[in-house]
């Protein structure tokens, strides 16, 4: 989309307000930032899910409620001891969404400039590096949720696996 915005002629812009080309572009990154809510349900239906099979464990044999009892233990724990990195990443990913905003602002706003100056491709360049910076943050984050929800199924499948 930049791309396009810097080869338009000067007139579309004398046309058009910057707060409809803005709104445009936060529009296309909000269809990219959809993907964390589904992210976030998958985060929560993970647990849950795990918690709904310990209850109806402990339900069928009291056998199993020391075991399971363990397993929370250890989940929180483990929650405990991953929680910094989820944070880092997060944040991460938060800060590096807000300089392609600030930039595409500033481009729009220095249009008559950009042409004037030919920094076409310079601008498209340094938008680009900040595009890959935030989609970089985006999918380090997604993979440490990802890895995290990984670990915890699997120590609690080899818990399950050692009590029966």
């Amino acid at each position: 989309m930049i791309r396009s915005i810097v080869r338009c002629p000067s007139h579309f812009f004398d046309t058009t307000p910057s707060g409809i080309l803005i709104n445009k572009f936060s529009n296309d990154l909000g269809v990219l930032d959809s993907a964390l809510s589904f992210s976030f349900i998958f985060t929560l239906e993970g647990p849950a899910l795990t918690l709904v099979a310990l209850i109806n464990v402990c339900l069928l044999s009291t056998y199993m409620i020391a075991p399971t009892i363990v397993i929370f233990i250890l989940c929180i724990v483990f929650f405990l001891y991953c929680r910094k990195a989820l944070i880092q990443t997060k944040q991460r990913d938060l800060k590096n969404k807000s300089p392609i905003f600030h930039f595409y602002n500033e481009t729009i706003n220095g249009l008559v400039q950009v042409k004037t100056y030919n920094r076409r491709r310079s601008l498209i360049n340094e938008f680009s590096g900040l595009v890959n910076d935030s989609t970089r943050a985006a999918i380090s984050f997604d993979i440490v949720s990802r890895g995290f929800g990984f670990y915890i199924t699997l120590m609690c499948l080899f818990l399950f696996f050692i009590g029966f």
